[in-house]
């Protein structure tokens, strides 16, 4: 497993095993804790943008389980860095992915 640590979150990375059934996909998972955003509305805001940049960037991602963990106190000022590191880490990834490829 892989991490990527940025100022607000720690994204982990690991390659998602293909199973006989079916394809293998990216897939999202959130830690987004009281302890570091402490409104219910700024916890569902931050998580509904992660889910939000993911599915844009799904079909260009490699298949791999990712996990978003929120790691410092944010308020409603922070998040558009919170999301700005995250796009980031997809486009990393895609990048990646596209330089491989070729």
């Amino acid at each position: 497993m892989r991490a990527h640590r940025g100022r607000f979150i720690w994204v982990y990375r690991r390659a998602e095993p293909g199973s006989a059934n079916e394809t293998p996909r990216p897939r999202l998972g959130l830690m987004i804790g009281k302890k570091n955003a402490r409104t219910a509305a700024l916890r569902n805001a931050v998580k509904r943008r992660i889910r939000e940049q993911f599915r844009l960037r799904q079909t260009a991602l490699p298949a791999s389980q990712y996990v978003v963990r929120l790691s410092i106190k944010i308020t409603t000022k922070d998040v558009r860095a919170v999301i700005a590191e995250w796009t980031g880490a997809l486009e990393h990834d895609i990048a990646k992915l596209a330089a491989a490829k070729s």
